[in-house]
Formats: structure tokens, sequence, C-alpha cells
């Protein structure tokens, strides 16, 4: 699993692209300032036990230091990361300073978190550590149906009837069964699916849910796939708990 160390003074956005890297099968920790990430990356350089971090993505405007002196400093420790850089700033001169500096790739706030996924990607390619591949593990079972995220499609193992999906709810399903049985809560599904634009979004999270619902139907004794817990979240039912659920 691809490991990350985020570096944002912005304590919310760290939040929610840890939720959405993590949605995503990455491992994403949090400081909020260079210090603490040079402390943390030469810890990791001397621990046997810690696993090393993959990349770092790391904003140029900090209150202590910015990104790209922190940058100079990672790399004159001889610390050899890949590195993304964030920046609310459309300067070419910060874009250049950065990738002189010694950045694999630069990033431009506000972005969509699908596009920092594809630049992690893409440098991780180049860097030549191995990618997260969301097509790899893309097809799964979940209690009685298949889902495949990359044709998004459901298939009921029972009948061999597929249900086609549109992507927010080919994400929304899988997002779910792949914590089948567990509570997912709504900061994390719409950290997912809209990532820093989630609270414009989120009055369609339950509209979603309901074509996710009439689309898969109820299990055989009548119970619903998708549970809600209003006001907090929703988790996707497996069959001996749907049928448990059915006899209280």
């Amino acid at each position: 699993m691809t490991k990350l160390l985020l570096i944002d003074d912005d304590i919310s956005l760290c939040r929610l692209l840890k939720i959405f890297l993590e949605s995503n099968g990455m491992e994403a920790d949090c400081v909020h300032n260079a210090k603490d990430a040079l402390l943390r990356l030469r810890e990791q350089c001397h621990s046997c036990d810690a696993r090393a971090y993959d990349m770092l993505v790391l904003d140029v405007v900090m209150p202590d230091e910015n990104g790209i002196d922190a940058l100079r400093a990672i790399r004159a420790a001889s610390i050899d990361i890949p590195v993304v850089m964030l920046t609310g700033s459309g300067d070419s001169s910060d874009k250049i300073a950065a990738l002189n500096s010694g950045a694999d790739d630069y990033v431009c706030k506000p972005f969509e978190p699908d596009e920092l996924l594809a630049r992690i990607n893409a440098v991780l390619r180049r860097s030549g550590k191995k990618a997260h591949n969301l097509e790899a593990d893309a097809k799964f079972h979940a209690g009685d149906i298949e889902i495949d995220g990359t044709a998004r499609t459901a298939r009921f193992l029972s009948t061999g009837e597929v249900v086609d999906l549109t992507d927010i709810e080919s994400r929304l399903l899988e997002m779910l069964a792949r914590n089948a049985g567990g509570f997912v809560s709504l900061e994390k599904l719409l950290a997912c699916i809209w990532g820093n634009k989630y609270s414009s979004n989120s009055r369609n999270l339950s509209q979603y849910i309901s074509r996710l619902r009439r689309k898969l139907g109820s299990y055989p004794c009548g119970t619903g796939r998708i549970k809600t817990f209003y006001g907090k979240g929703f988790m996707y039912v497996l069959p001996p708990a749907a049928e448990k659920m059915a006899l209280e």
C-alpha cells in the first residue's frame, strides 16, 4: 500500500485529503508545518519499525517555513523521496522554483482530489515505485452481488442479472460494499465522492443512495441492502445480517 505524508497548515484540507486518499487504497499521515515534516522523515530514516513514506504532498505557503525551503532542506538531508507540491498561487515563478528545488510535480489550489490522485500515481510510476492501481482490485464480491468499479456494474450472483450504475452510484456502492457490515460516515462518503467541495453536495447524497436502493432492491427476506443511520451515515448490510434484522 502506498504511504504518503501530507504537509499543509490547512488542517481541514489535510483531513479531507486523508479521507479521500485512504478511501482510494492509500495510507496517509498529516503534519502541519515544515519542521514537523523534516522531523518525521528523519525519524523514519533511523527507525527499523516504521515503513518509509513513498511520497510527500507538500504545500508551498506555510507559517514557519515555506514549502520550497522545506524541500531544499529535505534534499540537503539526502532524503530521496518523490514530492508533489501544492499552492494557491498561480505564479509561474513558484512552479519553476519548486521544480528547480527538486519537486516532481505541482498542483495549483483549488484542485479536484481525482487530479491529485492521478498526479501522485503518475509520479510514482516515473520514480519506479508501484502506483496504486484502482483497476487491479476493481471487481469484488459483497454478499450476493459482484461489483465491478471499472465497468460500473453490479451483478447478482444468483441470477446473473447485471445492473448498470452511474459514476457516482458506482463509487458510493464501492465505498459502502468494501466496508460491508460496517458503518461509513457521511463525512467519509462525501469527501470520497466530492472531495473538498463536498459541503455543496451533501444534500444530493441521499438522492444517490435512494437510486442505489431502487436499482439493487432488497434481499429475499425483505431487508434493504443499505441501512441509514440518520444524520450519521450508512451501512451496506450483508445477507446473514439481513436475515437476522428481518427476524427482529
